[in-house]
């Protein structure tokens, strides 16, 4: 996958009139290639446009005699510049390159081994990865805005079969949950509360409640802000506005409020919810409403 900034070029004709005056004329520029400062011989490299080093980054490739190259080039707009590095990720071919945004550096992955290398714009570094693709070539990769994450998919395996997978890279926060505050019991003791994986995309997130009075009217909570207010001698642990999923527990005491989807949004990475459940049972004093500890999730991928 190849990328180039756009340009244009003036061609101006000076015509010298009668009266000796010059005249500049702008002609529509028109699309075309340009011969310019030759690399080494090479195939199977790969090159990037580094926005944020504003240079095109190129890597490796294999040479006239088939050998795999190790050598980083760096385009400005007018000459190739070869750039020797303190650290490179050796020789290699048909791998994949693409620019990341969101983090001003350029990732190699692949073309002979399953090493993901950046460069910063100085020199490369390798980088380690909880999760790490096999080994591939001839694949492709991008930059996604929307998800502000290389995309890469695609490639081959040495004994000529492919893949049909696909991975992203970039930043990752994983969802986190956290209990705040205590619940007041009731016949069946201390309630638990309890959330999926509040990542991004998940299409099954939803409370679940245990130890909750058997056969009786629930609700599980989600609020945007938590809260601490006194009610009968427990405390509300959610901020109105909230939403409330109602439930009827079973004879288990368990309860559960219905399957819900998070939007795939980047930008609600790291956004907090609050959750609490109540439970109507006649052995809690005063309200007769035994109440959960609270939940704070933390939205992740």
């Amino acid at each position: 996958m190849k990328f180039c900034l756009p340009t244009s070029r003036l061609v101006v004709s000076v015509v010298v009139s009668v009266l000796g005056a010059v005249e500049l004329l702008a002609q529509t520029p028109a699309l075309d290639w340009v011969r310019e400062r030759r690399i080494s011989q090479r195939l199977d490299h790969a090159m990037c446009y580094a926005a944020g080093h504003e240079r095109i980054v190129l890597f490796g490739g294999r040479g006239p005699n088939g050998a795999p190259l190790a050598d980083t080039w760096l385009w400005d707009g007018v000459t190739w510049t070869e750039r020797r590095t303190k650290t490179t990720p050796g020789g290699r071919a048909a791998h994949a390159m693409a620019h990341d945004l969101a983090r001003n550096r350029t990732v190699l992955f692949g073309g002979g081994d399953d090493r993901t290398w950046e460069w910063d714009g100085m020199n490369w570094s390798q980088v380690t990865t909880t999760a790490v693709p096999e080994a591939r070539t001839a694949h492709y990769a991008a930059f996604d805005p929307n998800s502000r994450r290389i995309l890469m998919c695609g490639g081959g395996r040495y004994d000529s079969s492919s893949f049909t997978d696909s991975w992203s890279l970039g930043l990752v926060l994983a969802p986190t949950a956290t209990a705040y505050g205590t619940g007041c019991p009731g016949s069946n003791g201390p309630l638990t509360l309890q959330a999926s994986e509040a990542w991004l995309g998940n299409p099954a997130f939803r409370l679940e409640l245990t130890a909750a009075r058997p056969l009786s009217p629930c609700a599980l909570v989600l609020a945007a802000q938590a809260a601490s207010l006194p009610i009968g001698g427990c405390t509300l642990l959610v901020k109105d506005p909230f939403v409330p999923f109602l439930a009827l527990s079973n004879w288990t005491g368990f309860a559960a409020g219905p399957s819900l989807t998070i939007p795939s949004d980047p930008a609600l990475r790291g956004a907090l919810l609050y959750t609490q459940a109540f439970v109507v049972d006649p052995s809690v004093p005063l309200l007769s409403l035994a109440t959960s500890a609270g939940q704070k999730l933390g939205l992740g991928d």
